[in-house]
């Protein structure tokens, strides 16, 4: 969880005590799950995918394939025209599609400062603060 909130999506990433790497995917409950960890103390990172905003989104080519009927016209084209108006910016995605800001130390298990004992068959609860 992330103050307080679960997580519905993202990576844990854990290292444990013999400094082998496991991932596993968030799912939409919170849960994940790791196989094969050895027991002792780990070391966690939590990733979150992050979706391109409007500023970030790929815009329309300016003109079809071989200039033929029906593409945009490029404003800097030599045609005389000001060009197609601009296309409307894509609206910001939900934050259901995207994750929370989390701190960028949280990312590497050896810079977020979260560890956790690992015990065999006893389920972890990361909560990042």
């Amino acid at each position: 969880s992330y103050k307080g909130v679960p997580l519905k999506q993202g990576t844990v990433i854990l290292v444990d005590s013999q400094g082998a790497y496991h991932q596993a995917p968030i799912g939409a409950d919170g849960k994940f799950t790791l196989a094969k960890v050895v027991p002792g103390m780990a070391k966690i990172g939590v990733t979150v995918p992050k979706v391109a905003t409007a500023g970030g989104a790929a815009k329309p080519s300016a003109s079809r394939e071989g200039g033929r009927e029906g593409g945009l016209i490029d404003a800097g084209g030599g045609r005389g025209g000001r060009g197609a108006p601009a296309p409307a910016p894509a609206p910001k995605p939900p934050e259901a599609e995207s994750g929370p800001d989390l701190p960028a130390t949280v990312k590497d298990p050896a810079t977020s400062g979260i560890t956790a004992e690992v015990k065999a068959g006893v389920s972890l609860e990361i909560a990042i603060k």
